[in-house]
């Protein structure tokens, strides 16, 4: 099997309750400002097709090594559901043009708050993977 190509059952799954109301859980994944209270200090988001889905975790690194530069929004539902590029860190370079994506989904939660469910997919076989 090529290194190139993405195995199926490889993937992160992770499931978790926020004690907050579906509508601010998807303000702080889709929006700069609330990308800024978890994730990154900076961001550059724009929830469109094709949009950026940029994270900068080391705003004042050089570019190309600040974050998750030139990762793109692949689809969405407002509220309910947003996938997106990722890309490996700056220390794995031949990686870093390759790659994965993020899949999340929001649901109320029975109890109250938001159940989000995260998948991270398209890990691919070999020794840098």
């Amino acid at each position: 099997m090529s290194a190139k190509r993405a195995l199926p059952n490889r993937r992160l799954q992770k499931e978790t309750v926020i004690p907050a109301p579906r509508e601010d859980v998807w303000q702080a994944w889709a929006t700069n400002e609330g990308a800024a209270t978890f994730f990154a200090p900076a961001a550059n988001i724009r929830i469109e097709l094709g949009g950026p889905y940029e994270l900068f975790f080391e705003p004042d690194a050089p570019p190309g090594q600040q974050g998750t530069e030139g990762v793109r929004v692949l689809s969405y539902i407002p509220e309910r559901m947003l996938s997106f590029e990722w890309n490996a860190p700056v220390e794995f370079r031949e990686l870093r043009t390759q790659r994965t994506w993020v899949v999340l989904f929001l649901d109320d939660a029975p109890e109250g708050g938001t159940i989000v469910r995260l998948a991270h997919l398209g890990w691919r076989a070999g020794e840098e993977w």
